[in-house]
């Protein structure tokens, strides 16, 4: 880490936020030859409420298997009447511990030589960073990777309405399987999900605010769903967070949004590590050349938007999406509908 009086008052990019996005924002840039900085406002770097779940895209993306979790050849779906254990080919999934992917995206910048500070940012505008210190620090670009409730996204004046709010009980044992849970007349528009790791596993769901949800009213029914699992809730730890999906763009002069920040997490799964590490890499390359279009971007929007759709024709369904939930449980296991879930998914 840096000390914050060891800053210049003036970086060709500052990356705000030192997550997936941010990081790997960084690495490209700096390799570029271009001076960055990345402030952080937390204390530690990677730590994040998240189930740490990923599919084989993350892999792709260039995060290495020694530092995965768990690797799942399967995983257990459950429906309002029937359970389903669905396979491909290759891994279907994995989960890794957020802490461990920030340590090493961040030895990875470190070595490049990128200064990081940590407890720092206070504002921004479309010239400076306010550092708590009192430093002004300005800057040729500006990228906002500091997730939901972003610094950056706030002083563009851009709403987030689209939001999720996650949350999960960290269970210190670990589970066998990978289970995704959906029960719209008991749970709602949304699923549990069981993703084991090493030495605890991540036990919860999430909730779509705009559709007036309310973490009360479906955390009890979380808490009952672990207790029948025979787990002790009082020796567990709660946590939550927002997810933001309200995506408005990405590029506003010498300002850029990256990750959670642009509104880039997938609506339906609330997956967000492969596309905060994408756009991060695409927003840095735009930056270093400036007609370079963004390809992976708009593939992550068109994914985005089908996830959108599927997402509201299940809420009009109402109770009778239980129904098509349990006939998609049925035809899972054809080649087609397999490929189709996949591909809707983006795995």
């Amino acid at each position: 880490m840096t000390p914050k009086n060891k800053l210049k008052s003036h970086y060709e990019v500052i990356v705000i936020g030192a997550g997936p996005a941010g990081l790997a924002a960084a690495r490209i840039l700096k390799e570029a030859g271009k001076e960055v900085v990345i402030l952080e406002k937390n204390k530690v770097i990677g730590k994040k409420v998240c189930a740490g779940g990923l599919t084989h895209k993350d892999l792709e993306s260039g995060i290495p298997k020694d530092i995965i979790s768990r690797e799942f050849s399967s995983v257990l779906l459950h429906s309002h009447h029937k359970i389903s254990r669905v396979r491909i080919e290759i891994p279907l999934a994995y989960t890794i511990d957020r802490e461990v992917l920030g340590k090493w995206q961040y030895s990875i910048v470190k070595k490049l030589g990128v200064p990081l500070v940590t407890s720092t940012v206070i504002k921004v505008d479309q010239e400076k960073v306010y550092l708590n210190s009192g430093q002004e620090v300005s800057f040729d670009y500006l990228i906002g990777a500091d997730g939901a409730s972003s610094v950056v996204r706030r002083s563009l004046n851009l709403e987030s309405k689209n939001l999720l709010v996650a949350f999960h009980y960290v269970v210190p044992k670990q589970m066998q399987d990978m289970e995704l849970f959906v029960n719209v007349e008991k749970y709602g528009f949304t699923y549990l999900w069981i993703f084991p790791h090493q030495n605890f596993t991540s036990i919860g769901t999430g909730i779509d605010v705009t559709q007036r949800s309310k973490i009360s009213d479906i955390k009890p029914k979380l808490e009952d769903f672990i207790k029948s699992k025979k787990i002790d809730l009082s020796k567990c730890q709660y946590e939550s967070a927002p997810i933001n999906y309200d995506y408005q763009g990405f590029e506003f002069g010498n300002m850029f949004l990256i990750g959670d920040a642009g509104g880039f997490t997938a609506p339906l799964t609330g997956e967000g590590i492969y596309n905060a590490i994408v756009t991060g890499e695409e927003v840095a390359r735009k930056i270093i050349a400036p007609e370079y279009d963004t390809p992976k971007i708009q593939n992550i929007l068109k994914y985005q938007n089908i996830q959108k759709r599927v997402l509201r024709l299940a809420q009009g369904m109402g109770n009778a999406a239980d129904f098509f939930a349990d006939a998609f449980m049925e035809v899972i296991h054809y080649r087609f509908v397999n490929k189709v879930a996949m591909d809707i998914l983006k795995v």
